[in-house]
C-alpha cells in the first residue's frame, strides 16, 4: 500500500491522504477528482478550482451532457414554485493546538509538520513573507571596536543612527567627558598640583622639545686642583675661543667621577632646573692647525646634586664623536639641579699619543623643557 503521494509541480513526496503538496501547494487530488492540473496554474488557482474535502457522496453530480434532441417544454402547472433551500451558515471549525514541532493550518485546522510552506489539507499557505525591517529609522548591528573602520557602510551607518537619536543622546558623551576633565583640574588645583603644567610638559615629552638655560656662567678648576677661576670661554657663543686644558697622556683612564684633577669646569645658573640636553663643541675648530695637532674628547663625565641637597654627586659619562660640529647628549638628571660638573674622562689619539698635548671643548649649551 503506497503510503506516501509524490507531487507532480516539485517532485516532492507528501503523506498519504494529503490534498495539497506540502511543499509547493500543489493540488494532489486530481485523480480522485477526474481531471488534471491545467499548466502554469498557481497554488491559489489550484485551491479554488480544487473540489472541497467533503465526502464524495456529498458532492453534487456533474451535469449531463447535452443532448442533440430539443427538450420537450415542461406542463404548465399550477403549483406555485417551491422556495429555494436556505443556506445553511457555515459551521465553525475548532482548531486545537497539535503536538510539539507541529502547526495547526488556521484555516481548516489540520495539524502539519512545522516545518510545512502549505496546508496538506486544503492547502492554506502557513509560512508567510520575512517581515521587513525597513523603517524610517536606519538599522544599525553592533561591531567590534577593530572593525568600525573597516567599512564605509558601516561607518555612514552608525553616522545616521546618531544623527537619528535626540540631541541630548548625542551629546551627553561629550558633556559627561567635559564633566571629568573639569573635575579632575579643580582637584588636582586643590591638592596644590599644576594640571595645565603637567599636560604642558608631557607634551614636550613626547616632542622632545627642549630650550637653553639661561644665565649659566663658568668657572674652570685647573689641574694642580686650586680654587674654580673664571671662564667665559666654554659659554661664549665665540666659536674660536674654548676651554682648554692639558691631557696627560700616560695617566690611566678613571671611573666616571673621579678624572678631576686633569681640569673641570663647573656650570652654574639660578633657578633649579631638571637638565634634558647637553649640546658640546669638542676640540678646535676645522681648519685650524692646533686641531690636528691637539687630542680631542672622546667622553665626559657629568657629575650633578639636587638643589639643596648635601648627598654624593650623580655621574653620567656621555661619549663624543670625533667632529667639530655641534653634537646633542641626552642627559636627564631626573631632579632639579643648579649645577653641573664637567670634565674629560677619554681622549681620541692625537699625533703624539705618548706625549701630554692639549684638549679643547668650544662651547656647552645647558638645556631644559619650556617653562
Amino acid at each position: 500500500m503506497t503510503t506516501e503521494e509524490q507531487c507532480v509541480s516539485c517532485g516532492e513526496r507528501n503523506p498519504a491522504g494529503s490534498a495539497f503538496c506540502v511543499f509547493c501547494g500543489t493540488y494532489l487530488g486530481w485523480d480522485q477528482a477526474g481531471g488534471a492540473p491545467a499548466p502554469g496554474s498557481t497554488p491559489d488557482e489550484l485551491h479554488r478550482s480544487a473540489p472541497p474535502s467533503a465526502p464524495a457522496e456529498t458532492r453534487p453530480a456533474a451535469p449531463a451532457p447535452p443532448s442533440s434532441a430539443p427538450p420537450s417544454p415542461a406542463p404548465p402547472s399550477s403549483a406555485p414554485p417551491s422556495p429555494a433551500p436556505r443556506a445553511e451558515p457555515p459551521t465553525r471549525t475548532t482548531t486545537r493546538p497539535g503536538p510539539p514541532g507541529t502547526g495547526t493550518c488556521p484555516s481548516c485546522g489540520h495539524v502539519n509538520d512545522a516545518s510545512r510552506r502549505f496546508c496538506g489539507r486544503c492547502g492554506h499557505v502557513l509560512v508567510g513573507p520575512a517581515p521587513s525591517t525597513t523603517s524610517g529609522r536606519p538599522t544599525y548591528r553592533a561591531r567590534r571596536w577593530w572593525q568600525l573602520w573597516g567599512d564605509p557602510e558601516e561607518r555612514a551607518a552608525r553616522r545616521e543612527y546618531r544623527r537619528s537619536l535626540p540631541r541630548l543622546y548625542r551629546w551627553r558623551r561629550v558633556i559627561v567627558t567635559l564633566a571629568v576633565l573639569v573635575g579632575l583640574v579643580l582637584l588636582l588645583t586643590v591638592l596644590g598640583r599644576d594640571p595645565v603644567g603637567w599636560v604642558k610638559a608631557r607634551w614636550y615629552d613626547v616632542r622632545g622639545t627642549t630650550v637653553p638655560v639661561d644665565g649659566v656662567t663658568a668657572r674652570a678648576t685647573p689641574e694642580t686642583g686650586g680654587p674654580p677661576a673664571p671662564n667665559t670661554l666654554v659659554v661664549d657663543a665665540d666659536p674660536a675661543t674654548a676651554w682648554t686644558i692639558t691631557w696627560k697622556a700616560k695617566s690611566p683612564e678613571p671611573a666616571c667621577g673621579q678624572g678631576e684633577t686633569q681640569g673641570v669646569v663647573v656650570l652654574r645658573w639660578g633657578d633649579p632646573t631638571r637638565v634634558r640636553q647637553l649640546q658640546v663643541d669638542a676640540g678646535l675648530q676645522e681648519g685650524q692647525a692646533e686641531r690636528g695637532l691637539e687630542f680631542r674628547p672622546a667622553t665626559i663625565d657629568v657629575r650633578y646634586r639636587e638643589a639643596g641637597g648635601t648627598g654624593d654627586r650623580e655621574c653620567r659619562t656621555l661619549t663624543l664623536r670625533d667632529t667639530a660640529d655641534r653634537q646633542t647628549l641626552d642627559l636627564d638628571t631626573e631632579v632639579a639641579v643648579r649645577s653641573l660638573r664637567i670634565s674629560v674622562s677619554s681622549v681620541f689619539d692625537s699625533p703624539t699619543p705618548e706625549e701630554d698635548g692639549p684638549v679643547s671643548i668650544r662651547r656647552i649649551v645647558v638645556r631644559s623643557r619650556p617653562a
